[in-house]
């Protein structure tokens, strides 16, 4: 399990007379999650979830999905779930899961239902071809920081070679999440619908 440190552009060296100190800021680390980060995980996850926020705090962005427990142990098992830490507060995690990792009936399902019926994309036509990113989250005091980009870098580079697709979904009624992740070059596809919700529908070439 490799872990990137990525130390901020704004540490300096301050030089006093005769003696040279140097002042660094706080570092972000980013590593694969392991079970001592799932409570951290699932409280922020819980505390962004669509059903749980009131309208007025949705224009910050929202997650359309949430993993339980036992679907993170799948996960991590096999893609993963990426974390960022910075001082040892958490920052945020971005998920990279497998269709197989989610029940039928669910959004994902769905996307993938719809990128082939809807769309003709024949880049999801093998599970084993392409993964599915999200639900990804960071927390109020790491916006602005690229913890999002960081993150995103990391997964696909510990994952580089096995996915040649990358799909992920975004709620209509999210402009500054999908904001967010056309920063890191993905567009919408289009959209579909899953319950009585909007979503578009995201692919993206990795390779």
């Amino acid at each position: 399990m490799s872990t990137s440190v990525i130390a901020p552009a704004s540490a300096t060296t301050v030089i006093a007379p005769a003696l040279a100190t140097t002042a660094i800021a706080p570092a972000l680390t980013v590593r694969w999650a392991t079970r001592e980060d799932y409570a951290n995980i699932l409280a922020l996850q819980e505390t962004n979830y669509i059903d749980n926020l009131p309208d007025n705090l949705r224009k910050d962005g929202f997650l359309s999905a949430r993993m339980w427990e036992s679907q993170m142990d799948e996960i991590s098992s096999d893609a993963g779930i990426a974390v960022a830490y910075e001082d040892g507060v958490f920052l945020g995690f971005f998920c990279v899961s497998q269709v197989k990792h989610w029940q039928p009936e669910s959004i994902v399902h769905r996307l993938v239902h719809s990128l082939k019926a809807d769309f003709q994309e024949t880049r999801v036509d093998d599970p084993e071809k392409f993964c599915v990113f999200g639900p990804m989250c960071i927390t109020a005091s790491a916006r602005g920081k690229d913890v999002l980009k960081n993150l995103y870098d990391y997964a696909t580079s510990e994952l580089e070679g096995r996915f040649h697709t990358g799909v992920g979904f975004i709620s209509t009624k999210n402009p500054r999440s999908l904001g967010a992740v056309a920063k890191l070059g993905w567009k919408p596809k289009g959209i579909f619908r899953w319950s009585d919700r909007e979503l578009y529908a995201l692919i993206h070439n990795l390779a």
